[in-house]
């Protein structure tokens, strides 16, 4: 990715995360207290699968939060359902690379 391509996505993640915060404040859109990936009940985020439609969110909890972004940058990805070892064993792989 040239660098000019990742100032636009960093721009467009900066807009798209400050209308979100808009429409929470202002009750436009409610934030769930569920995870849709993993069901359970806890602080959730909002996850952006396209920052061109900035109200367009998924719920997740802070770990598949993590889990779904650190998947862009490893090639076995990290999941709710393994076991400890193999997370540790691709979090491992993934923090080689870096």
């Amino acid at each position: 990715m040239e660098i000019n391509e990742v100032f636009k996505e960093v721009g467009k993640r900066e807009l798209a995360y400050r209308i979100y915060r808009a429409a929470l404040k202002s009750g436009e859109i409610v934030k769930s207290d569920t995870c849709s990936s993993c069901g359970v009940h806890t602080i959730i985020d909002g996850h952006h699968e396209d920052y061109d439609k900035p109200l367009e969110v998924v719920w997740l909890c802070k770990r598949g939060h993590g889990i779904l972004h650190r998947e862009r940058y490893i090639s076995r990805p990290l999941n709710i359902e393994n076991d400890e070892a193999d997370n540790l064993a691709a979090l491992s792989e993934y923090q080689q690379k870096w």
